[in-house]
C-alpha cells in the first residue's frame, strides 16, 4: 500500500481495466478480490488482506444491510460472494455481501476490489 503513494502498482493492478465495470447480472460467476481487515495474533493489530472469491448474486435493492435493519443496497451496489478458504487463518469457506463501491475499483484501501487475475508467474 506504501508503495502506490509512491507511484507503484502491483502486476494484479496493472492488469485491470481503467474504471470499474457496471455491477448487474453479467458479473455473476466472476471471481474477484476483496481488500478486507483482520487483526493479527500479534498485539491486536490490523493488516489489510486480498481475499478472493466468486460472485453469485448481484443486489436487486431489497437486500437489508447488515446490521442497518431500515436501509437496502441499492441494485448493483453489492454481490453476494462465495470466499474461498483461506487455511493460513483458519477461515473456512463462506459466503457475504459485500458493498462494491466503483470509487475503491484497483486501489489499495479497505473495501477496495477487482477481478481476480489469478496467480502471477514471474517464469523463475
Amino acid at each position: 500500500m506504501e508503495q502506490e503513494a509512491h507511484g507503484h502498482i502491483s502486476i494484479h493492478q496493472a492488469k485491470q481495466l481503467q474504471t470499474a465495470p457496471k455491477v448487474d447480472a453479467s458479473l455473476i460467476g466472476t471471481r474477484i478480490e476483496f481488500l478486507f481487515e483482520f487483526e493479527t495474533d500479534a498485539a491486536e493489530e490490523k493488516t489489510l488482506h486480498w481475499c478472493r472469491g466468486k460472485m453469485n448474486a448481484i443486489s436487486d435493492g431489497t437486500w437489508v444491510v447488515t446490521g442497518k435493519t431500515r436501509q437496502t443496497w441499492k441494485e448493483g451496489e453489492a454481490a453476494e460472494v462465495i470466499w474461498d478458504e483461506i487455511s493460513e487463518i483458519n477461515m473456512a469457506e463462506h459466503t457475504t455481501r459485500e458493498k462494491l463501491d466503483p470509487r475503491k475499483w484497483n486501489k489499495d484501501c479497505l473495501g477496495a476490489w477487482r477481478k481476480d487475475s489469478g496467480e502471477f508467474n514471474y517464469g523463475l
